[in-house]
C-alpha cells in the first residue's frame, strides 16, 4: 500500500469510523469493570493516533512531504548530475545590459541597526501600499562601511510558509557560506534574506498583479530590494555578482527573478523549487493562456529567449508538486542558457531532502560565478 494515494487513506477512515463506534457502543463488554476500562482506554488512544496519521497523509498526500514508505523510513538515493545548454561559467560571466548605472550608493551609508553585528535586521517598505518586509542581511567576517571595498550580494528566498529566519535556523546558510569563505573557495558575500509576501501566508506565486492597488512583488523583488540594497550596503555593482537562490516556492521566486531579470541576476541556485506559477483561488490575476501568464512560463522563456544565466538545480523524481514542471523547463534548456540540475531518484518534498546538498550549491556558485570565486576583485 502506497504511502500517498486514496487507498491509504480509505484504510485510515475505515479504521477510524470503527474505532469510534466501538467506544461509542462499548464494545467489545468484558465481565470486569476495571478490563472494560482498560479496553476502553486502549480503543480511545488507538483512534486519537489513527486520527493524527490520518492529518498527517491528508497533508502529505496534498504536498508530497514523504513520497514513500521507504522515504519516510530514510531511505534515499544519490543525487545524479546532469548538464543543460551552455557551460555555466561562460553563461554566468556573459555580459547582459545592467540597470545597476541607474542606481546610486551614498557617499555615506545609513547606520547599521545593531553595530558591530553580523546578523542585521530590517523592516523596508513593502511590495504593496502600507505594508513593511522584514529582511535579514548576514554581513561579511570585517565588513565596515567606511572601507572601499566592495561584496557581491546573494538573495535567498525562503519557502511558504516559511520565514528568512529558516535560512539561518534550520538551513544553516550562515555558517555553510562561512565555511566556503574560510576554506578560500568562495568571495565573501553579503547575505539578504526577505520576507517575500505581506502578509507571510499571502501566496503572490511572486508576480505583479494587474490591480494597481495590488501587490507588486516581482517590481519589489527586481528594483525595490536591490535598489535598497545598493544604497545601504558597500556592493559590488555588476551582474556577476549578483545570485538568487530559493526553496520551494522561494525557488519558484528566484528561477523567475533570474530568468525575467538577467540584467540583474547572472546565476541562481533552486532547491525543490518549480518554473511556472501555481496560484490558489485566493490570488490568480491571469487567465489561462493570457499573455501575462505566459510572460511566467519559465520553459517557455528557456526555449524562446534563451537568456544568458547560469543555475542550479536540485530536484527530486518522487517530489510530484515541483518535479513535473522542472522536467518540462530541462526539455527547453538550450545554450546559452546553462543549467546544472542534480536528480534524487526518491524523496519528498521538505528541507532534510536538500539539506544536504546546500553546501555543494555554494561550491557551485563559487566555481562557476565570476563575482562569487575567491579570487574576485574586490
Amino acid at each position: 500500500m502506497a504511502l500517498t494515494g486514496h487507498l491509504f487513506i480509505a484504510v485510515l477512515v475505515l479504521i477510524a469510523l470503527t474505532l469510534f463506534v466501538l467506544v461509542l457502543l462499548d464494545l467489545p463488554r468484558a465481565r470486569r469493570r476495571w478490563a472494560r476500562r482498560s479496553v476502553r482506554g486502549v480503543e480511545v488512544v488507538t483512534l486519537n493516533l489513527v486520527v493524527v496519521t490520518l492529518c498527517f497523509a491528508l497533508l502529505n498526500d496534498q504536498y508530497v512531504f514523504y513520497e514513500s514508505w521507504g522515504d519516510l523510513l530514510g531511505s534515499q538515493g544519490r543525487a545524479v548530475g546532469r548538464s543543460y545548454g551552455a557551460q555555466p561559467a561562460a553563461a554566468a560571466a556573459g555580459a547582459v545590459g545592467s540597470r545597476f548605472a541607474h542606481w546610486s550608493t551614498p557617499a555615506r551609508l545609513p547606520d547599521l541597526p545593531s553595530p558591530g553585528a553580523r546578523l542585521q535586521t530590517y523592516s523596508i517598505p513593502g511590495a504593496a501600499p502600507g505594508t513593511f518586509h522584514q529582511v535579514l542581511v548576514y554581513l561579511p567576517a570585517g565588513y565596515h562601511a567606511s572601507s572601499p571595498r566592495t561584496y557581491p550580494v546573494l538573495v535567498g528566498l525562503p519557502g511558504l510558509p516559511s520565514t528568512p529566519e529558516n535560512w539561518i535556523h534550520m538551513l544553516g546558510i550562515d555558517s555553510t557560506v562561512d565555511a566556503a569563505v574560510a576554506s578560500h573557495h568562495l568571495a565573501a558575500p553579503i547575505l539578504v534574506l526577505p520576507q517575500v509576501n505581506e502578509p507571510p501566508m499571502f501566496d503572490t506565486e511572486c508576480v505583479d498583479s494587474p490591480d494597481p492597488a495590488g501587490p507588486h512583488i516581482d517590481t519589489w523583488l527586481s528594483s525595490d530590494l536591490p535598489r535598497w540594497i545598493v544604497g545601504h550596503f558597500r556592493v559590488t555593482r555588476a551582474r556577476s555578482a549578483w545570485a538568487v537562490m530559493g526553496y520551494s516556492y522561494g525557488g519558484w521566486c528566484a528561477a523567475s527573478q533570474l530568468f525575467r531579470h538577467p540584467d540583474l541576476y547572472s546565476s541562481g541556485v533552486v532547491f525543490e523549487g518549480y518554473f511556472h506559477p501555481e496560484f490558489t483561488q485566493a490570488f490568480d490575476p491571469f487567465p489561462r493562456g493570457s499573455p501575462q501568464l505566459a510572460a511566467y512560463d519559465l520553459a517557455r522563456l528557456a526555449a524562446v529567449h534563451r537568456t544568458r544565466v547560469a543555475l542550479w538545480i536540485l530536484a527530486a523524481k518522487g517530489d510530484h508538486n515541483s518535479y513535473s514542471s522542472t522536467e518540462r523547463f530541462l526539455a527547453a534548456v538550450r545554450p546559452p542558457t546553462s543549467v546544472t540540475a542534480e536528480i534524487l531518484p526518491t524523496g519528498g518534498h521538505r528541507i532534510s531532502v536538500f539539506l544536504p546538498y546546500v553546501p555543494m550549491a555554494i561550491r557551485w556558485l563559487a566555481t562557476n560565478s565570476p563575482g562569487f570565486t575567491s579570487a574576485a576583485p574586490a
